[in-house]
């Protein structure tokens, strides 16, 4: 159509219009593309949002305060399709971290899920990047600086989900200039954890607190430090077998997938959270023994 319209033109035929001409099924293309590509970015929330209302193409389940088991065994079975993991018991674990991660603030601290690993390429990438849509307020980063995680953790949004990759480069032996870093992943366990600053206003210097209370996922080589075990959840990576076998992960297809589950997380969350509250505090071993330690409380 577009070509018969320039065969009818009386513009003169030159070069220029002879290169219009040749382009214009590439321009429709284009143009044709454009829409899809712009359906795929809205579906995708920017990092550290919680899932949006609607995700493209996925049917939208209704959510009530007892569909908690359901939205649990979805996110089990989304996570398999592309996490090997060591055992089924490190399997449930994630799920549970993930969904306590919309439930942070029923608790009074947060246990961070590490997946650590002797060697490249046993996973642990693709175990945080499978988190990310269904977990709160994802911040996922390599290089992140100390003043950024820090402005976010005392966002007015809630605190935020901070997938830390190759976080070996953080608590490895020459990675003295993260202090800031290390300090925020291990006090930012425990609610009520402040970080202080000095603001200048004019003339005027004044002091800051901003609370650090967040949620931590970590992936890296080797081990981590003895603070930081004690308040962390282990999972063991190891390489694939060649009888085991996952789906690859495809950003722009199962993102979408996973953003379905993760909003309905989110509803069923809000609607449980003032009766969770009660339960967080009640841990098994502080009742019998009087004393939380800090293994009790990565789970309570």
């Amino acid at each position: 159509m577009l070509r018969g319209l320039m065969e009818q033109s009386e513009a003169p035929r030159n070069e220029r219009w002879q290169a219009r001409y040749e382009d214009i099924p590439r321009a429709v293309s284009s143009a044709e593309r454009l829409p899809r590509e712009n359906e795929e970015r809205a579906a995708t929330p920017p990092l550290g949002a919680d899932p949006p209302e609607s995700v493209p193409g996925v049917p939208r389940v209704p959510v009530t305060a007892d569909a908690g088991p359901n939205i649990l065994d979805d996110a089990f079975a989304y996570l398999k399709r592309f996490v090997s993991y060591p055992s089924e018991h490190t399997s449930v674990a994630h799920v549970l971290w993930c969904a306590h991660t919309h439930l942070i603030e029923a608790f009074e601290s947060t246990g961070r899920l590490a997946f650590l690993s002797p060697e490249p390429e046993s996973g642990k990438t693709r175990a945080l990047e499978a988190s990310e849509p269904l977990v709160a307020r994802p911040i996922s980063t390599v290089n992140a600086s100390a003043a950024y995680l820090f402005r976010k953790a005392g966002d007015d949004a809630g605190p935020p989900t901070v997938l830390f990759d190759e976080i070996d480069t953080i608590f490895g032996a020459k990675a003295k200039e993260h202090e800031d870093i290390r300090g925020f992943i291990n006090a930012g366990h425990r609610r009520g954890a402040t970080y202080g600053r000095c603001v200048v206003h004019g003339n005027t210097v004044m002091t800051e607190e901003v609370p650090v209370y967040s949620a931590v996922a970590m992936a890296g080589l080797g081990w981590l430090p003895d603070t930081l075990l004690s308040r962390s959840i282990i999972i063991r990576m190891r390489r694939r077998l060649k009888t085991e076998t996952v789906e690859p992960f495809r950003q722009r297809i199962h993102v979408r997938e996973g953003q379905a589950i993760g909003r309905r997380l989110v509803v069923w969350a809000k609607s449980v959270l003032k009766d969770a509250k009660p339960h967080a505090l009640r841990c098994p071993q502080v009742l019998r023994t009087g004393r939380p330690t800090r293994g009790s409380r990565c789970w309570w």
